[in-house]
């Protein structure tokens, strides 16, 4: 098995992470957020079941929004951001961690230099309702114009080897 493919940085620009805490959430859709929700299914509970258990193993992890199956440049990495907050405890990733095909650093991160991140789906999610309510939406609705973000199914081969985020002025992705 080839190593997991991740990017080290959680994305800047104008779509920034949605783990970030700066990030302008109301760019994402309500199909978005659930493939984010999808992916917390993975994450296992302590009171769980054997048949939890199989449902979180067989829960896919989430890609990064700017990447693309489409492309050959940058194919899907696994998100930064969600790596960092959920990925220490998504049953998948864990196992990965393990087998030895996703390295350390991808669920350990070094963050003392990355931006705020949401500490909890939960709070990012509540953070995108107040920004939808700050900007005149009041439903959750499809709000964003982009494409989706980087979804969790991956037909069961994930992305391979280490990427580095594309990067800004600054260096980071």
């Amino acid at each position: 098995m080839e190593e997991v493919e991740f990017r080290d940085y959680p994305c800047s620009g104008i779509r920034r992470c949605p783990w970030r805490k700066d990030a302008d959430l109301t760019q994402f859709s309500e199909s978005d957020m659930a493939c984010l929700t999808q992916a917390q299914r993975g994450v296992r509970h302590a009171h769980g079941t054997p048949e939890d258990d199989r449902a979180a193993m067989a829960a896919l992890p989430m890609a990064c929004h700017k990447d693309s199956p489409a492309s050959v440049a940058h194919p899907l990495r696994l998100c930064a951001g969600w790596l960092a907050v959920v990925g220490p405890h998504h049953t998948r990733m864990r196992m990965y961690l393990v087998l030895g095909v996703l390295a350390p650093q991808a669920l350990y991160p070094d963050t003392r230099t990355w931006p705020p991140l949401h500490p909890s789906l939960a709070d990012l999610l509540a953070s995108r309702d107040e920004q939808l309510r700050r900007a005149g939406h009041p439903h959750r609705a499809e709000t964003s114009s982009q494409p989706p973000m980087g979804r969790s199914g991956w037909s069961r081969n994930p992305p391979m080897r280490h990427a580095h985020a594309d990067t800004d002025k600054t260096g980071h992705g």
